[in-house]
């Protein structure tokens, strides 16, 4: 039966005793019979098969009772290392003028180990904080004048020196001028495009860079798009389908081409869609000239009669082109 184990039976039995538990109760739930725990609790290790297990049933019992077992034996053997290396009391008899004269020594000497680990502790703080002062130093002026040999002419410290100075206002008339008071630049609103085509269609809508609309057009089904800064536009088949910007009817359709092919539409020139000058500002392509239609021959006649029965209505558009401003114009003119 050493020191060790009967200070810590003893706390485990305190710490038990403290939480109400019965040792029956522990016993059954750590399935170690109730003799071995009072035996733990009286640091009796002989009536243990061996000293081994007395060290595992304690474990388990004290992580039971939430003590950390090896810490609580290393704080146990630190303390009785200390009282071991402290001095045994003297059996000669003095007298009392002598006893007086030695007691400062004796509370000097039981106070010396606590007195140097806190000496110890204190200089060990100090140089911490004394080296970490001394690397910030260090530190601080390295990056500091690396910056200034960098920028030895910072603007916005000339400028903050500017303000700070009256006399530096006068001789800079940029910054003397400057008006102060300019109010904060809103973000500006969001752009909506949308579109409802009449008639089967196809459209590509790139919103800020990112592509949000990309399939062919269900008839009389609604698609809106938003956007922060830009759109770029292509559909098919323009003539069949409307297009909307921010709830206004706007017609995106380039006059020279009469088609919708990745035209930017962005906060700067929204207006001028809005209000219908966009083309008007962009000079006009030169128009393509139109090819003369081939000549038919009776041969001809009879292979497309072979070939294509049902199509004499495109026959007779190939032979006369068009007026421009009919509506199968449009239709025709326009390609994916």
């Amino acid at each position: 039966m050493s020191e060790l184990h009967i200070k810590l039976g003893k706390l485990l039995q305190l710490e038990r005793q403290r939480r109400g538990l019965a040792l029956e109760d522990i016993a059954e739930e750590l399935k170690i019979t109730a003799t071995n725990l009072e035996a733990i609790e009286s640091g009796d290790a002989d009536a243990l098969p061996s000293e081994l297990y007395f060290g595992l049933f304690a474990k388990t019992y004290a992580e039971r009772l939430g003590i950390d077992y090896s810490r609580t034996t290393d704080a146990i053997m630190a303390d009785l290392d200390t009282q071991e290396e402290e001095p045994a009391p003297t059996s000669r008899p003095t007298e009392i003028g002598e006893e007086a004269a030695t007691a400062p020594e004796a509370v000097e000497t039981e106070q010396s180990p606590s007195l140097a680990l806190f000496s110890r502790k204190l200089v060990v703080l100090v140089a911490s904080i004394v080296g970490l002062f001394i690397i910030a130093v260090v530190v601080w002026e390295i990056f500091i004048d690396q910056e200034r040999a960098v920028h030895p002419g910072d603007a916005g410290t000339e400028q903050v020196r500017a303000v700070a100075d009256p006399e530096s206002e006068s001789s800079s008339p940029a910054v003397a001028d400057y008006d102060w008071n300019v109010p904060e630049y809103p973000p500006p609103d969001k752009i909506q495009l949308t579109l409802v085509a009449r008639e089967e269609s196809w459209a590509t809508i790139v919103a800020d860079g990112d592509t949000v609309i990309y399939r062919s057009l269900i008839p009389w089904r609604e698609y809106v798009a938003e956007a922060d800064y830009r759109f770029r536009v292509s559909i098919g088949i323009p003539s069949r389908v409307e297009t909307k910007l921010n709830g206004q009817l706007v017609n995106l359709r380039n006059p020279a081409t009469r088609r919708i092919s990745r035209v930017e539409i962005n906060q700067i020139n929204l207006s001028s869609f809005l209000d219908g000058t966009y083309y008007a500002e962009i000079p006009s392509a030169p128009a393509l000239p139109r090819t003369s239609p081939s000549p038919q021959t009776d041969s001809n006649l009879s292979d497309e009669s072979v070939t294509q029965p049902a199509n004499s209505a495109t026959d007779s558009e190939t032979e006369t082109p068009p007026d421009p401003g009919s509506p199968a114009s449009d239709v025709d003119s326009q390609g994916y």
